[in-house]
């Protein structure tokens, strides 16, 4: 198996940040290529992290790991040889140092929303990237968060990012 990949994408003014450490988009979404023998060429969907390749290569390697973050991504590419597996429904996004003027944050990256809190603050930040309960977001410049029509979703969410945190 050959794993291309990047550690961080790169802001180039969007949401007024010139850095590789904002919550949004365009830092947190990766190219992520993976070659496997004996799979056709296709695009898959799902969320994958870079936490996310190590128990793939046990899993590859039919070994065992005591215990690792993540969750293989081998059922998402070759469902008939891997067996389908629960994935977390949001993948953990985080700056937990800070640095170059961005404040720590903490975050999850859903199929419709991302939803961020921000510790030193108290700020959150929530955007419907697919108009599942508003406006479609894609590009996070309307922050739901706070609004009533989605404060079960950002007390849901909430919840699993604290979860998750606590691991």
């Amino acid at each position: 198996m050959i794993i291309f990949l990047t550690d961080n994408g790169y802001s180039f003014g969007e949401h007024r940040w010139v850095t590789k450490s904002c919550p949004y988009d365009e830092c947190i979404h990766t190219p992520f290529l993976v070659r496997y023998p004996w799979q056709r060429r296709e695009q898959v969907d799902g969320l994958v992290s870079n936490a996310d390749i190590a128990p793939a290569i046990v899993d590859l390697a039919h070994a065992r790991a005591p215990w690792m973050s993540g969750r293989s991504f081998l059922p998402l590419i070759d469902p008939v040889r891997w067996a389908p597996i629960t994935r977390t429904p949001a993948e953990l996004i985080e700056m937990p140092a800070g640095g170059s003027g961005v404040p720590h944050w903490y975050g999850l990256r859903t199929a419709d929303f991302t939803y961020v809190e921000y510790p030193q603050t108290g700020e959150r930040e929530l955007y419907d990237l697919t108009g599942t309960l508003g406006p479609k977001d894609p590009y996070e410049l309307d922050n739901r968060a706070g609004e009533p029509a989605y404060t079960a979703v950002e007390e849901r969410l909430s919840r699993l990012l604290s979860g998750l945190l606590q691991r």
